[in-house]
């Protein structure tokens, strides 16, 4: 069933309890069906609606646990929506039972002025509305190129906007806080109760991994360069550029520094990381390494050489945003191959980038990285199933676009680029501290776990670093300039050729 999608529409709900029969009657068509009669014909047939039900979301994982699932760290609601029909005839085709309502409603709005950009807070984290909107554009008329490619996805019944819009502030104020807007989205999804997954930050078994990164290759094959002429043909839905990954290349290069500042930037990152780590790595237990910290002082001598590589380059395909074990549901049916009825969810972060961010979190997020041998099949599977999706792709030609090694370098690159903002500003305002680490910590349930998950994804990024540089993949061009200084453990600075 496709999505009916309403922009600008009062309609949209702006809590679960809004989610009533009538509303579903007419904004999800869901009493409306058709039964057959004899000698092969049809005639129209309406069921009716009874009544709802409304209970929290939980997903079974793949260690027999039930996890509880509020929405992210995307600041929206999710639920589960019962459904209870009468006056359906028996052969009729069976309306769902239970439908998922994702639901944002961000009635205080922070607004942020900051790096030449309007950023948006709601409670979670910055611009929440605008990966709202993004999400809900997607289910609406983006998916139809997910459709396209293959890619599969949750059916939509409903995707809404409601017609509201923050006012940004004028150009001397810096803050707003507490500006009220009843801006709202609202998704009505299938509800894939009948799938498992994997908590977040768990690493997946390889065959699970590589049939999650082959269904996202469709997506990244069949949109590869074609943003022009989506938003050519599309002007109400555009596609951005990918806040989640790019957002770490920004808080690198803060918004066009100059090289050498930029420069300056990562090396105080990373030696203050290492002053501080030295003297408190419990948390993250990998900075105690003697080989780590060795190679970190490899990163911060190459960085500004490996700088361009690490952060330059136009995007180049529509990502996931948030791509990891948990946004991927797969069968729980026994003998089930990982492919068999697997599902791509949670499109909260989609937009515009390069595919070495998104692959790089997902190593990350789901795998271990420092495991060479096993990461690079996974790039083979990845890239092998790039290839098919983008063959009827005329954007895409292999050796001007993307070679498999170059998917490689490009990929350790992300990897040291997500290295850098771990120790510069990685998550939640500040750079990943032992004090940081503690107030999360302490804050509640969801500030452990987002603790927890930097803990464990800080630590599998420095593992494959340290994997990386005793493999010699950490290598940089040739240097011609006398003016080019690297620093020194000690903080001295000596020359390249010293």
């Amino acid at each position: 069933m496709g999505a009916r999608h309403s922009r600008g529409s009062d309609a949209c709900p702006s809590s679960p309890e809004d989610i009533t029969p009538q509303w579903l009657s007419t904004h999800a068509k869901l009493d409306a069906t058709a039964v057959k009669v004899p000698k092969g014909g049809v005639k129209p047939a309406r069921g009716r609606i009874s009544r709802v039900s409304i209970t929290p979301v939980t997903a079974e994982v793949y260690d027999g646990t039930v996890k509880s699932d509020g929405g992210g760290m995307s600041g929206s609601s999710l639920v589960r929506i019962h459904l209870y029909f009468e006056g359906f005839p028996a052969d009729t085709t069976p309306p769902p039972k239970s439908l998922i309502l994702k639901l944002s409603n961000f009635k205080k709005i922070r607004l942020l002025f900051q790096d030449r950009q309007l950023w948006f807070f709601a409670g979670a984290g910055p611009c929440q509305w605008e990966a709202m909107l993004a999400e809900a554009a997607f289910f609406s008329h983006q998916r139809e190129l997910a459709d396209a490619a293959g890619v599969r996805l949750p059916t939509t019944y409903c995707a809404m906007v409601s017609p509201a819009r923050p006012k940004p502030p004028g150009k001397m104020a810096h803050f707003l806080f507490n500006a009220r807007s009843p801006l709202r989205t609202a998704l009505l999804l299938e509800d894939l109760s009948h799938l498992m997954t994997f908590p977040q930050s768990t690493v997946l078994p390889e065959a699970h991994a590589i049939a999650a990164l082959c269904e996202i290759a469709k997506l990244h094959g069949h949109c590869w360069g074609r943003r022009d002429e989506w938003n050519g043909a599309h002007p109400d839905a555009p596609m951005r550029e990918c806040y989640y990954y790019a957002k770490i290349a920004l808080k690198v290069t803060d918004a066009g520094l100059a090289v050498p500042s930029r420069q300056w930037h990562c090396d105080r990152a990373l030696a203050t990381t290492l002053a501080q780590w030295g003297v408190e790595p419990l948390l993250i237990p990998e900075f105690a390494d003697p080989k780590v910290v060795e190679a970190l002082w490899h990163l911060r001598t190459i960085s500004q050489s490996l700088h361009p590589e690490m952060y330059e380059g136009e995007g180049q395909t529509l990502l996931h945003g948030d791509f990891h074990g948990w946004n991927v549901m797969f069968s729980r049916e026994p003998g089930a191959l990982p492919a068999d009825n697997l599902r791509l969810i949670d499109f909260a972060y989609v937009g515009y980038g390069r595919v070495a961010w998104e692959l790089s979190y997902f190593l990350l997020q789901s795998c271990e990285p420092a495991d060479l041998a096993t990461t690079s099949r996974l790039l083979d599977a990845y890239y092998d199933a790039l290839i098919a999706a983008a063959e009827a792709n005329p954007h895409f030609e292999p050796k001007s676009c993307l070679s498999r090694a170059d998917l490689e370098r490009q990929v350790q690159m992300a990897l040291c680029a997500n290295i850098i903002s771990a120790c510069n500003a990685y998550c939640y305002g500040g750079p990943v501290t032992p004090a940081t680490l503690r107030r999360l910590k302490a804050k509640d349930e969801k500030g452990d776990g987002i603790a927890r998950l930097v803990c464990i994804c800080t630590g599998r990024v420095l593992l494959w670093l340290k994997a990386a540089y005793e493999a010699g993949l950490l290598t940089v061009p040739a240097r011609g300039s006398d003016s080019d200084r690297i620093p020194t453990p000690n903080g001295a600075h000596v020359p390249y050729d010293a």
